[in-house]
């Protein structure tokens, strides 16, 4: 029978690390290295754990909370990570060398695990996650005893503050990629997969999180390392990385998977994860189409505005010339972007007046406004001090 005490002292001052992203820059696929690791506590991807918090109707009752209702709650607003075959968009519903298995959860011992777990201590936000990571490695069948480390995808830089009340010393990751091939495909695989996201706004949004990047981390206290996807196919990375969690570097790391199941990569991507590609896939990392996708102006206002970030992350960069460059790009900064022009030209506009759809009619112009703004801000602050 299983000591629910002495589980739950061996895990419960276990260190914490966030993994946070800017989008399209490989954070899930880093999370599924460390899938399989003997010694981490991870969950089915993101887990946005603090928002359904807030948001539960059990975990905010005035009276008694009922743990069982707020496990059933829990399990509902997270079902697709209990059973992966809802997962359509990371394509968790094709786990498995034959691309015909998936994830599942047995949720009546999920909740039994839960519930025994609270027959004598107090239910919080912090308690209930470290309950949530340490049942599912159970049912995973997971040696507990190995465990050195809780790793928590939260995905958004801007979900850090209520983690980081329950977890305040946690370590933080975040993922990045090269800028320019974080906005095309930003841009290109979303607008592809969901047409809705075709507009710009949405163009606006993947452009300002690529340009922000990791700079939010800076004010927090916290310990934080920044890793680019390209390098996730270095063994000599992957043993750094363990090295500053604390953990031993483990063969699993070469594969590529959830709950123990091969992954064949998100129905985003574009490319496809091929059959010899088990763990890091040069397929789906290859950045090279921003070099055809972004106009020559495109790429001058990349280089020339975030050319400190370039550098210190070694991607290919052109250094800053003289004065009369900067004036150049000082007046092509006000030429509409690749992915603004569309939104912008005489037949969008006219069309959506036409058609008495003027918020539409407007919101290029007012994104192309935004962005030129953001550019001079950038124009006017290089260098980045982070970048330094």
């Amino acid at each position: 029978m299983l000591d629910y005490n002495n589980l739950w002292n061996s895990v419960e001052k276990l260190p914490w690390c966030a993994l946070v992203t800017t989008g399209r820059v490989g954070s899930d696929f880093f999370q599924s290295l460390l899938d399989s690791h003997p010694e981490v506590f991870v969950f089915n991807g993101t887990l946005f754990f603090h928002e359904f918090w807030q948001q539960s109707y059990c975990a905010n009752y005035q009276g008694d909370v009922d743990i069982q209702d707020l496990v059933d709650e829990f399990i509902g607003y997270n079902i697709i990570k209990f059973k992966s075959k809802y997962d359509y968009q990371e394509r968790k519903n094709q786990l498995g060398l034959k691309m015909d298995q998936s994830i599942s959860i047995d949720i009546d011992l999920f909740k039994k695990h839960m519930i025994s777990l609270f027959d004598f201590r107090t239910i919080n936000s912090k308690n209930f996650l470290i309950a949530v990571y340490t049942v599912y490695a159970l049912l995973l069948g997971q040696d507990l005893s190995r465990k050195k480390l809780f790793f928590h995808h939260i995905h958004h830089i801007w979900k850090l503050d209520p983690y980081l009340k329950d977890f305040p010393d946690s370590k933080i990751i975040s993922m990045t990629r090269d800028p320019r091939a974080t906005f095309v495909s930003g841009v290109e695989h979303w607008r592809k997969y969901d047409p809705k996201t075709d507009t710009p706004a949405h163009v606006f949004f993947v452009l300002k999180r690529t340009i922000d990047d990791a700079k939010e981390l800076k004010k927090y206290p916290n310990e934080f390392r920044v890793l680019r996807l390209e390098d996730l196919g270095d063994n000599k990375c992957l043993h750094l990385v363990c090295i500053w969690l604390c953990v031993s570097f483990h063969q699993c790391m070469n594969q590529s998977t959830w709950g123990g199941l091969k992954w064949w990569g998100d129905r985003l991507s574009q490319s496809k994860v091929l059959e010899n590609e088990h763990g890091f896939s040069p397929t789906l990392a290859k950045n090279n189409s921003w070099k055809t996708k972004l106009s020559k102006i495109d790429k001058a206002l990349f280089n020339y505005l975030l050319a400190d970030r370039l550098q210190w992350y070694s991607y290919e960069n052109q250094p800053r010339t003289n004065i009369f460059y900067s004036l150049l790009i000082f007046f092509i900064i006000l030429t509409p972007l690749t992915y603004e022009k569309r939104f912008i030209s005489f037949h969008y506009i006219f069309t959506n007046l036409k058609e008495r759809k003027y918020k539409k009619a407007v919101a290029g112009l007012y994104n192309y406004s935004k962005r030129i703004i953001l550019f001079y801000k950038l124009f006017m602050t290089c260098p980045n001090k982070l970048y330094q």
